[in-house]
């Protein structure tokens, strides 16, 4: 495979058909397409005055892909209060209660919809566990892309990874709903676009990614490392713009001029991975001196992502070296600009950045500018289709504690809206069960996935069933085993990632 490289040539330009120096509404519209693997998301998030912190994702298939021809679309809600209430869910959404324009960002996931131009955005989130959104978004800052915004990871533009800064400050205003009280909230804003053809892992061994928003100045770096397969090829997006949104300076590749250095490490506990607690982004241009300068202060929220995998693709990630992890952390951020004949313009103050590594080990070595190392050299691609399928499991009908011989309940028969509660909250499933005797058919939606109902037995006592579903984008067995209470249902569903609760009336 061929190493990674910018788009960034006069030519690549004119293929893609952007400007070099502006960014066309066009740009943060719908770019991938619907096959199996790729990914698109557009995010948003906000400061508010209060200390409410708002992070939305809206995606036309969930950040691991699908498997499968077709949009699954997925949108992921995140609000933390200063009163420490959180709220954090997510939803797969049906492809026709969504779209996506070409033109601009259009973007409609079920009743929440995200839509502008590059300088005015609308945010609507409807009803996440109580909270509601409806938020303007004001750019104050020009939009920016490194180069044509791609990143190539094979031969004939076939495989890439991307990023569009949309809007790297803004003004927010709107109202938030909080359990039917409203109120008027104010704030800054950020929104990028990104779109890819497969899994961060095949491109990325990690990435720093971060912003700041100090005395008028924004700060944007994404400082990101492919991996051996791609020859580990570092890309320090940087930009730098004045309070009028001019560009001080920015860079996009590696070359004379970039010096970068990670120094001081620390262990973090919810990972176990080793992580620079300093570092030092030097950047030379044209007689401008940039130096950027970023002291960890404190963990703040971040999981392991391979520990949260289930069993199958959890052996999929040590097949090639991986355990993915995800970290974010408070910072002090100090920019020093130097201009030719003027005093050193200084800026300073607490940032935000995230750190993403793929495999599993983030060496801290401050002799070498690229710091991640894999496990073992040159590691393959993981191949999609062994990543999302698992073996069927066809055990057929666990031990029942239903009486098969108990009274029929011919009241089970009909449609099911219910909802499950598992670790990462709520999400809608459909049971449309048909009933003869004391056997119970049908089929089970879950997930966006229809799959037939087996083994099932409904007594008066309650009923149990089996169906195979596809669940984390692998085929896996779900138990299912509730009661009936006229025209109310509730129970658990057993997978593979663990138990789940659901609640349901009739359709």
């Amino acid at each position: 495979m061929a190493n990674a490289r910018m788009r960034n040539k006069a030519e690549d330009f004119e293929r893609m058909g952007v400007d070099p120096k502006v960014v066309a509404p066009w740009e943060d519209g719908k770019r991938n397409g619907a096959q199996p693997g790729w990914i698109e998301w557009w995010y948003f998030d906000a400061d508010l005055d209060d200390g409410t912190k708002v992070n939305l994702n809206f995606a036309t298939n969930p950040v691991i892909g699908s498997p499968e021809e077709g949009l699954h679309p997925f949108f992921y809600a995140n609000v933390q209060f200063p009163d420490g209430h959180e709220i954090n869910d997510f939803a797969f959404l049906d492809e026709a209660d969504c779209s996506f324009s070409e033109e601009c960002c259009d973007v409609k996931i079920g009743p929440h919809t995200f839509r502008g131009d590059l300088e005015t955005y609308q945010v609507h989130v409807e009803d996440v566990k109580g909270i509601s959104l409806d938020l303007v978004l004001k750019k104050t800052a020009s939009s920016w892309r490194p180069g044509t915004a791609y990143v190539d990871f094979g031969e004939d533009y076939e495989s890439y990874f991307t990023w569009l800064c949309a809007v790297p400050r803004g003004d927010v205003s709107g109202t938030l709903v909080r359990d039917g009280q409203t109120r008027q909230v104010r704030g800054r804003g950020y929104h990028d676009h990104q779109w890819a053809t497969g899994l961060l892992l095949n491109f990325w061994n990690r990435w720093l990614w971060g912003r700041q928003q100090s005395d008028g100045y924004t700060i944007l770096v994404f400082d990101s490392v492919s991996n051996d397969a791609t020859g580990n090829v570092r890309f320090p997006w940087f930009c730098v713009q004045d309070a009028q949104g001019n560009v001080v300076l920015d860079n996009v590749e590696m070359g004379p001029g970039v010096d970068i250095r990670m120094d001081g490490e620390f262990v973090l506990e919810q990972t176990g991975k080793t992580l620079p607690s300093h570092m030092v982004y030097r950047f030379e241009r044209d007689g401008v001196k940039v130096r950027y300068e970023l002291t960890e202060l404190r963990f703040l929220v971040g999981n392991d992502q391979y520990a949260m995998a289930p069993a199958a693709i959890q052996a999929a990630f040590r097949s090639v070296g991986a355990a993915p992890s995800i970290s974010r952390h408070a910072a002090i951020g100090k920019l020093t600009i130097e201009r030719p004949g003027e005093d050193p313009l200084v800026v300073e103050g607490e940032m935000h950045y995230e750190l993403s590594s793929q495999y599993r080990e983030f060496i801290v070595d401050p002799a070498d500018h690229v710091t991640e190392r894999d496990s073992a050299a040159k590691l393959p691609l993981v191949p999609q289709p062994e990543w999302f399928e698992a073996p069927v499991a066809t055990t057929g009908p666990a031990a029942s504690d239903i009486d098969e011989g108990g009274e029929p309940d011919p009241g089970l028969a009909g449609s099911w809206d219910c909802t499950f509660e598992g670790p990462m909250g709520k999400s809608n499933m459909k049971l449309v069960l048909e009933v003869d005797g004391t056997t119970l058919g049908g089929h089970m939606e879950i997930l966006r996935k229809k799959q037939p109902v087996q083994w099932g037995i409904a007594t008066a006592d309650g009923f149990e069933a089996t169906a195979l579903v596809k669940v984390a984008f692998r085929k896996a067995e779900a138990r299912i085993k509730g009661t009936r209470d006229g025209d109310s249902i509730r129970g658990t569903v057993e997978l593979p990632t663990g138990l789940v609760t659901f609640e349901g009336t009739r359709g």
